[in-house]
């Protein structure tokens, strides 16, 4: 149901001082893939822009894997997240292969 999932950014969007990153950093990071997780709207609004150490203890209670797994990064840097996009990229591959063939197998 999209009215109770949102999509949280790991590195906020208006980042507080916790974080330890400029704001080019900050703007580089916001729609990369790697920095975004499933996210249930109220756990969301309640992590905001919080460190990324309080926010780890949420995506370590998530139901969703790929949110989950955050919580075992130990930092969350640009290059983190360019990681982590590129993890999901070669899952993303995997789970939804492309077939160029014009009559694909049936079933």
């Amino acid at each position: 149901d999209v009215s109770q999932i949102n999509l949280e950014h790991v590195l906020p969007l208006n980042p507080t001082a916790d974080w330890k990153v400029d704001a080019e950093q900050a703007r580089s990071a916001q729609r990369l893939l790697g920095n975004m997780a499933l996210m249930r709207e109220a756990q969301n609004r309640d992590l905001a822009n919080k460190s990324f150490d309080q926010k780890k203890t949420a995506y370590a209670k998530s139901e969703y894997e790929t949110t989950a797994e955050i919580a075992n990064w130990t930092t969350w840097t640009l290059d983190d997240i360019v990681e982590r996009q590129k993890r999901l990229a070669a899952s993303a591959v995997k789970t939804w292969p492309l077939s160029f063939e014009k009559n694909p197998p049936g079933p």
